[in-house]
């Protein structure tokens, strides 16, 4: 409306002979138009802003083996890191600018021990650039493959379940336009939880969409713990609620090989070698470890032994063995989970080197 009176207001002093205001319509009606351009520049440059996205690296920082998770939105980029051997995850952040991540590295005590650098482009399969320390005395050249993309979905089911997975898409199948076993398998245990919930709010068909108690609600957590052509480890959680108080975690983490039929399961018998005494030493190094944390139930003597049984949900990497336990198993709700961490140089003489655990003991991978 308001371009439409200018215009007439422009042909009324243009009857009237006034050239001069005329020229100054004109000049208005020009500075409008430029106006309308910047914004519509501005609207396609933020449509276009990338991200987010949240990818998974494997690859080297200098002669050592290291895993990388960052989110990138926009300028922004957080993530962690961390050396196979070790295990213990540095946080990441930085920008993303001019086609070029510079994040720094966090400590657990705040402090900044590095810096990594190089230009990226986050569709490609790979990442390259330079690490140095805080000091600025070192540098690594570091070369990351990308791994998985890590892919949230979210959905409403029956019209009062949402429901959220988190789950790696793994990249080097899609590339070659490979159908993945591996990908069937993180596909299957991410969504299986999904149909199970579904099921248990069919079971029970009280409708009041009006009261809290009626819409459950789940999320379901995978990410990579470790990744080697041979081997993948991956820590799971899932979250539901059904009602009550508050909602109820379980720790779902497991590993996987390649089989001549697809991908297998890796147990943790499967680990050691019978009759070493492997379940005595891991059963007292893990209560000791519960100990120290301070478990609750631990440390007043409601728990005092971790049978095997207890240890079915662990992951493996270079590091050595993590064990999960679940909300209620060591301690009461408000403690959460816990996890208990056994180096290989724990189990020396017990691990299966020909089995499973030697793609990634370092010395039996070489590593």
């Amino acid at each position: 409306m308001k371009t439409l009176a200018l215009t007439r207001s422009c042909w009324f002093r243009r009857r009237q002979g006034r050239w001069g205001r005329l020229s100054l319509c004109r000049e208005a009606a020009l500075t409008l138009v430029a106006a309308l351009v910047v914004a519509v520049a501005l609207t396609a440059a933020s449509a276009a802003a990338y991200g987010p996205v949240t990818l998974h690296y494997y690859g080297k920082l200098g002669p050592h083996r290291v895993q990388m998770e960052i989110t990138i939105d926009e300028e922004k980029v957080t993530g962690t890191y961390w050396h196979d051997s070790v295990g213990r995850k540095l946080l990441l952040e930085g920008t993303f600018k001019a086609r070029t991540v510079d994040m720094a590295e966090i400590n657990e005590s705040g402090e900044v021990t590095g810096r990594w650098r190089g230009g990226l482009n986050p569709i490609a399969g790979w990442w390259e650039g330079t690490w140095t320390s805080a000091d600025g005395q070192q540098t690594l050249e570091f070369d990351l493959q990308l791994v998985a993309e890590i892919v949230r979905t979210s959905e409403k089911r029956l019209g009062c379940v949402d429901v959220e997975v988190i789950r790696p898409v793994l990249m080097p199948a899609l590339l070659t336009g490979k159908v993945d076993p591996a990908q069937r398998w993180i596909d299957s245990v991410a969504f299986l939880p999904v149909d199970a919930i579904v099921i248990e709010r069919l079971a029970e068909p009280t409708f009041e969409p009006e009261m809290p108690w009626s819409n459950y609600y789940l999320s379901v957590e995978y990410r990579i713990a470790h990744f080697s052509p041979r081997l993948l480890s991956v820590e799971g959680t899932i979250y539901s609620y059904t009602g009550g108080a508050h909602g109820s975690y379980v720790a779902v983490p497991y590993t996987i090989v390649p089989g001549p039929s697809g991908p297998v399961e890796v147990q943790l018998e499967d680990v050691f070698l019978p009759g070493s005494g492997w379940e005595e030493k891991l059963a007292d190094y893990v209560i000791g470890d519960l100990r120290e944390q301070g478990a609750a139930w631990v440390v007043t003597g409601e728990v005092t032994e971790v049978a095997v049984e207890s240890l079915h949900r662990f992951t493996l990497s270079p590091a050595g063995i993590r064990f999960y336990f679940d909300p209620y198993e060591m301690g009461p709700w408000v403690e959460g989970m816990y996890t208990v961490d056994v180096p290989w140089t724990e189990l020396a003489g017990m691990v299966n080197l020909d089995g499973p655990a030697g793609t990634v003991v370092p010395q039996a991978s070489g590593e």
